[in-house]
């Protein structure tokens, strides 16, 4: 999916038909499993609902951040610790 955004295969937020058709050529290539244009659109329904999901999760709390080099959360280990330490000691 990223190989085809720097193609600019992603205009306005959608993919063209030109991008589902080599992502499911290198899908089926590499996992030699037939997959369709409706697994792409739904797996891509999965992953957004999960990462917004994730991101209301730490949306707020203080500390946490985005990093955009390894699409991760972070944060410093004492903020990892103060949040384990609010969930799991009562």
């Amino acid at each position: 999916m990223l190989e085809e955004e720097h193609k600019g295969n992603w205009p306005n937020g959608t993919w063209s038909t030109m991008a589902y058709d080599n992502m499911l050529r290198v899908l089926t290539t590499t996992f030699g499993r037939h997959t369709t244009k409706i697994n792409i659109k739904n797996r891509t329904r999965t992953l957004k609902k999960t990462f917004y999901e994730c991101k209301d999760l730490f949306h707020g709390l203080s500390g946490f951040t985005r990093n955009p080099t390894t699409k991760m959360f972070d944060a410093e280990s004492k903020v990892w610790e103060q949040l384990i330490e609010a969930i799991f000691i009562f």
